[in-house]
């Protein structure tokens, strides 16, 4: 058996109670493995998330840990991510897996420096954080639901279908996120730079007051 939970979710950009998840995986039988989606993992705010890497170091080969170089580390056209796991689990995911298909040198070397840029990725994440409060700040004067994100998107909720509202976005330059389903009237709104933000948020304004939203 196979469980794949992704933590911090997508499209949700919430976090499971890591607690109760992690007392979940240790109480199933060993012949459940499980993968740890953790892309999004350096964006986490909430000080209740645990990372799956805490059951590796315990011991624990029934599962692996999933990271990206695609989000924190503005590597997505890049292409690469990688696993953590008990040195047993590793030796079998190596031998299903075409490396040389996968990486270049020039990722690799790119990859190399981001996880020793220690300023760069606390100023990616200082300017996540920035960019999200932009954006919640904008939903609660608008009086928009969302969801508490962990990630660097928001999901939030339109109470309309998304269609007219990537059409009206479109018009103004900016591309949301594709639907959904079945979650059809949400929108999930990825994070820019504090002044892509300042910028959305003005055109949210002026879509409620056209009554678009």
């Amino acid at each position: 058996v196979i469980v794949y939970l992704v933590n911090p979710n997508n499209p949700t950009s919430t976090i499971a109670d890591c607690g109760f998840m992690i007392k979940w995986i240790k109480s199933q039988p060993k012949n459940t493995f499980f993968v740890l989606d953790e892309a999004y993992g350096e964006f986490v705010n909430d000080p209740s998330f645990k990372s799956g890497v805490e059951l590796v170091k315990q011991g624990f080969d029934n599962l692996v840990v999933l990271k990206t170089f695609s989000k924190i580390f503005a590597m997505a056209g890049m292409r690469l991510g990688y696993a953590i796991g008990a040195v047993s689990v590793i030796n079998k995911i190596r031998d299903h897996v075409a490396y040389e298909v996968m990486m270049n040198q020039s990722t690799l070397a790119a990859a190399m420096a981001e996880m020793n840029d220690k300023e760069f990725l606390a100023e990616s994440k200082e300017s996540n954080d920035k960019a999200r409060e932009i954006l919640y700040k904008a939903l609660d004067e608008l009086k928009i639901p969302y969801l508490p994100s962990q990630t660097n998107f928001v999901f939030i909720n339109l109470k309309a279908p998304l269609k007219p509202f990537f059409e009206h976005m479109k018009d103004e330059n900016i591309m949301v996120g594709r639907p959904f389903p079945p979650a059809l009237q949400w929108c999930r709104i990825s994070l820019g730079t504090p002044a892509e933000m300042t910028y959305f948020v003005e055109k949210l304004k002026e879509f409620r007051k056209k009554g678009w939203i």
